[in-house]
């Protein structure tokens, strides 16, 4: 199968992600590229709520954020000067395994889907905060594929760790669903569950939910590699959240849940 990569370039959790699932697929499918994804500065993401809301996260959060995103900008710069092994990029794992980069700040880009059709995509793997439009969509042979940390159906859409906080879940993880253009309500392949454990936060539970991404993400590959498999029945009741209010984040912090 011929793979291609679409997510953000942003340093927590992605480039490990990544190159790990990269790891597992070497030796039994090829993979023909990678696209380390921008948005324009004039197009408000995912990122640029979570820098709007730093006021809410309290003094301690945004000291600790901030020391994590040092490590990772120092393992950036290392990384360039080949002293460690181990990228802190998605543009820097695409170098670390020689795989092509195809840039772009739009995913529906004529000029962009122009050249992945010329790639002859089997399955097109994303991990992205842009949502994918049908000319897109049609391109794989196979499928395109969405990485979500939830068990879906449930909690569809952004901040889902975030969400299952403030509504006490006791267990959360990982799905890998085939794209429609309904956002995260595409066919499930693979999941992973895991368990809240005492004194999580919400850095943690992401970490988490990107390591047994990397499980999930080869499992749902490997599915698709396959004629046949079995379809995983839903064990979870739909639901679907956008960016979090003022009320969620006094709900976050009143339940005495911690971000990082």
């Amino acid at each position: 199968m011929r793979i291609f990569f679409i997510v953000d370039e942003f340093p927590f959790f992605l480039p490990k992600y990544l190159d790990a699932v990269i790891i597992g697929l070497k030796g039994k499918h090829e993979i023909v590229g990678i696209t380390p994804l921008m948005t324009p500065k004039n197009h408000k993401t995912l990122y640029d709520y979570i820098k709007s809301q730093m006021f809410n996260l309290g003094f301690a959060s945004i000291v600790k954020l901030g020391i994590e995103y040092s490590k990772l900008k120092a393992k950036y710069i290392l990384f360039s000067f080949n002293i460690i092994k181990n990228p802190a990029g998605i543009s820097q794992v695409a170098k670390k395994h020689k795989i092509k980069i195809i840039n772009t700040t739009n995913v529906n880009d004529e000029k962009y889907l122009e050249l992945l059709k010329k790639k002859k995509i089997d399955i097109i793997v994303s991990s992205c905060s842009q949502i994918f439009k049908n000319k897109l969509l049609n391109i794989p042979q196979t499928s395109c594929i969405n990485r979500h940390s939830a068990l879906l159906p449930a909690y569809g859409g952004l901040f889902p760790i975030f969400q299952a906080m403030i509504h006490n879940e006791k267990i959360v993880g990982a799905s890998v669903h085939k794209m429609i253009t309904e956002i995260d309500k595409g066919e499930i392949l693979a999941q992973q569950k895991f368990k809240i454990k005492k004194n999580e936060t919400l850095f943690s539970l992401y970490r988490k939910s990107y390591e047994v991404s990397v499980e999930v993400t080869l499992n749902a590959i490997h599915k698709l590699s396959g004629k046949r498999y079995k379809k995983i029945k839903s064990t979870t009741k739909p639901s679907y959240y956008s960016f979090p209010s003022k009320n969620d984040w006094n709900t976050f912090f009143k339940k005495h849940k911690k971000i990082i």
